[in-house]
């Protein structure tokens, strides 16, 4: 009995051991099985997350351009448009001679030659920007010529550099009192209204300016920039392409400019820009 149950046990041992041995290799082929799976699930991924990144890399990119291009049209339109560009500086140097000064009106030849005198002194001075000196000169020749316009006008733009725009604004006013067919005038005091916030009077000495001599091509330019800042940008393209047609041998860097503003202006109207909303 002790060998045949000997003999059982050996079997029985054996047949524990082949079904431990199967399911030991039921449980590895599993686990391989699944170690494929995690693999090609992490493959999977992994080529989803490439497209993705692709995908969200174009649509950066476009968009990043279509950004770009935009702020740049912005950057443009939003400059400070009086810098470089404003046609507010008729200074006038040899008019003197005209109706309003003359020795009909009490001023000698001799009075009346060194008003004009000191108003040229005062127009090379304010060209060095030498203003303090030019305010100094303008203001001799008045005393010497009191209805002198041209020498207002000038005294008003000196003013206007240095600051006190109220002082130009009586200037401007007394140049157009003395000769109220001036147009450089009405055109330089128009800048001094917009730049102080008048929209609307500045619009009206610019109009006045161009009914008296209509091929004057400053007060277009001004009504274009007073336009443009008021989101106005069709009417603006208007008066800056009509200023460009009557500027004849003007400033190479002014006319490229203006240009420029066409361009971006028409650019501009293609699409709402931020702020313009």
């Amino acid at each position: 009995m002790s060998l045949i149950h000997e003999a059982l046990k050996k079997v029985q041992a054996s047949k524990e051991f082949d079904t431990v041995s199967a399911y030991n290799e039921k449980i590895n082929l599993e686990r391989h099985h699944d170690k494929r799976r995690v693999a090609r699930g992490r493959t999977l991924l992994i080529f989803i997350f490439f497209i993705v990144a692709g995908i969200a890399g174009w649509w950066a990119m476009n968009r990043g351009w279509v950004n770009t291009h935009v702020k740049t049209v912005m950057k443009i339109l939003s400059y400070n448009i009086h810098a470089g560009i404003r046609k507010d500086n008729s200074i006038s140097a040899s008019e003197i001679g005209d109706k309003n000064i003359n020795a009909g009106q009490g001023h000698t030849p001799t009075a009346f030659e060194a008003a004009r005198e000191k108003n040229l002194n005062g127009v090379e001075f304010y060209k060095q920007g030498k203003f303090s000196a030019a305010k100094t000169e303008f203001l001799s020749s008045l005393e010497i010529a009191p209805e002198y316009a041209e020498a207002y006008n000038n005294l008003g733009l000196t003013y206007k550099q240095i600051g006190e725009s109220k002082n130009a604004e009586n200037s401007y006013k007394k140049a157009i009192q003395y000769k109220n067919n001036y147009p450089e005038a009405m055109n330089n005091y128009g800048a001094l209204l917009d730049s102080i916030g008048d929209s609307k009077k500045a619009r009206e000495y610019f109009n006045k300016a161009v009914s008296i001599t209509p091929d004057y091509p400053d007060p277009y330019l001004n009504m274009a920039i007073l336009l443009e800042k008021n989101k106005r940008f069709e009417e603006a393209i208007i008066y800056y392409e009509k200023f460009l047609s009557l500027v004849k041998n003007g400033d190479e860097l002014l006319i490229k400019n203006v240009r420029e503003r066409i361009l971006y202006l028409n650019a501009g109207r293609l699409a709402p820009l931020e702020g313009s909303r």
